[in-house]
């Protein structure tokens, strides 16, 4: 019955002891090289209005940023630190949604025409 005991105990602790997969977010920043006033995200937000210049992606991973409200409009991945962020036309400068992207379900190349492409990289 000890022994018992003491397996069940030790099958708790490891399983609790299991490392946690990281919360996702992002740093947007005002300025170039991640300077000025500074939002943090760290769930999805479907109605903002932030003009970035440079992002930062946490150890959670990638997050998509939309021109428009409710995750519209043509979409750009970031995925790494991009300290001299250009959004495309549509952005008009403003991010309007932003999500973080799902690990279990990783984005698929998009055909031409389509809401999500990767953001230009500099």
């Amino acid at each position: 019955m000890f022994k018992t005991h003491c397996f069940v105990i030790a099958v708790a602790v490891f399983a609790s002891a299991a490392p946690a997969e990281p919360a996702p977010e992002l740093r947007l920043f005002r300025e170039r090289n991640f300077g000025g006033v500074a939002m943090l995200l760290s769930e999805a937000n479907s109605n903002m209005n932030f003009s970035p210049r440079s992002a930062k992606p946490g150890a959670g991973g990638a997050w998509m940023l939309c021109p428009r409200a409710f995750f519209g409009g043509q979409c750009i991945r970031i995925d790494k630190d991009t300290s001299s962020l250009s959004l495309p036309r549509a952005f008009s400068g403003t991010v309007k949604s932003a999500r973080p992207v799902a690990s279990a379900a990783p984005v698929e190349a998009k055909k031409a025409g389509e809401d999500e492409k990767d953001i230009p990289q500099r």
